[in-house]
Parts: structure tokens; sequence; C-alpha cells
């Protein structure tokens, strides 16, 4: 029932770090493009654009594998009272992530390791958004 599954998380984190360096090795060669940008216009516009469609996908590839794979805890997690399941219930999926629940399952265990590497990128994105800026602003502005 398991099929290969392939982590994309490194390749974005390495991605997230390109952009995050490029943006700063363009302030400091002085590169057209970014010459009016702020950090945090850029932070939101582009990286926190890229952030966002990055966790949906891990998401999706989780609750898919779940559904195909583990139906009742599928089931579970996205069941919303009176409205029923097959809808985002973060709470659950949050509990979910955190539990022990891998059923001996080496590609659920995977995906739960990717999603956790994605989210950790999130919450650090979001970190760098106050002291960048500020750096920016002193130093190219």
């Amino acid at each position: 029932m398991n099929t290969e599954y392939k982590s994309y998380a490194r390749v974005c984190w390495r991605l997230w770090f390109i952009l995050f360096i490029g943006f700063f090795l363009g302030k400091i060669f002085k590169i057209h493009i970014l010459k009016g940008i702020p950090f945090f216009l850029y932070w939101f516009v582009i990286t926190f654009s890229f952030v966002i469609v990055i966790a949906s996908i891990a998401q999706g590839k989780l609750l898919n594998y779940l559904k195909k794979n583990h139906y009742e805890k599928w089931e579970e997690i996205t069941t919303i009272p009176n409205l029923g399941s097959g809808l985002y219930n973060g709470p659950r999926l949050s509990k979910f992530l955190k539990s022990e629940y891998i059923l001996n399952d080496p590609t659920l265990v995977k995906l739960k390791s990717e999603f956790d590497s994605i989210y950790l990128l999130t919450i650090i994105h979001v970190s760098f958004i106050i002291p960048f800026s500020l750096v920016d602003l002193l130093l190219f502005f």
C-alpha cells in the first residue's frame, strides 16, 4: 500500500535561503530591481507567498496520503461537527502532527517530518520580518 515518497522540504529550505540572501546581495550590489523595494514588502509579497504555497502542498500531500492509506484517521482529522468530513480542521491536524500516531508506516513518518520542517520554516520566516526590516531601513535607505 505504501508508495515511494520523495520529500521536497530540503529544496524548500534552500530556495527560501536563496531568496533571503538574494535580497541583501541585491541591495549591497545595488541591483536596480531591488533598489526601491523595502524588505518588508519583498518578504511578504514574494517569499511569504512561496512559504504559504509550500505549506499548503505539504499539508495536501499528508492529508491525501492519510485518506488513501488511513481513512479512519483522515476522517477523524478532517471532520467538523455538523458539517462532516473532508474539511480543513486546523486544531485536529495540529493535534495529529504532535501525536505519536504512525502505525509502523515509514511514509507517514516522512510526511509528518516534512510538514514539521515546513512549519518550522514558516515560523522562522515570520520571525525574520521585524529585525531584517529594521536592518534594511538602517543600512540601505
